[in-house]
């Protein structure tokens, strides 16, 4: 048993002194090729004017829901808007003149039911009554 101890130990040292011995070093790589360039000396310009033409990357098509006659735009050309945000409003007095009409054809629908129900009312009296025959 001593002698297998004594014979383990004396592998591993071995296998250290050659893991730390020095073998063969890698050759050292040369310098890379670079492009070397002597600096010019002129006058920078610090603005110029040059003539173009802007186009935007993203726009919109603006379609209105419903028919009628701008009364105020609430932007300017170029403006930044947000969904949801007021652009124009239009003038309300064809639209009141419309609901006023409406209002005026549903009171007259509702005269209309009541003489309908009134007249309906006074035919069955007079049926019942017997002043009237079918």
């Amino acid at each position: 048993m001593r002698t297998v101890k004594i014979a383990a130990a004396s592998a591993l040292m071995a296998a250290a002194l050659y893991g730390c011995s020095k073998g063969q070093e890698a050759p050292a790589q040369g310098a890379p090729p670079v492009t070397v360039a002597t600096p010019l000396s002129q006058q920078v310009v610090d603005w110029d004017e040059f003539t173009g033409r802007f186009e935007a990357t993203r726009s919109v098509d603006v379609r209105a829901r419903v028919g009628g006659y701008i009364q105020s735009v609430h932007f300017k050309d170029g403006d930044f808007v947000r969904q949801g945000q007021l652009l124009f409003t239009l003038d309300p007095r064809p639209a009141q003149v419309a609901l006023a009409s409406a209002r005026a054809q549903l009171a007259q629908g509702q005269a209309q039911l009541t003489l309908a129900r009134t007249e309906l009312a006074r035919a069955e009296g007079l049926l019942a009554s017997q002043a009237v025959s079918l």
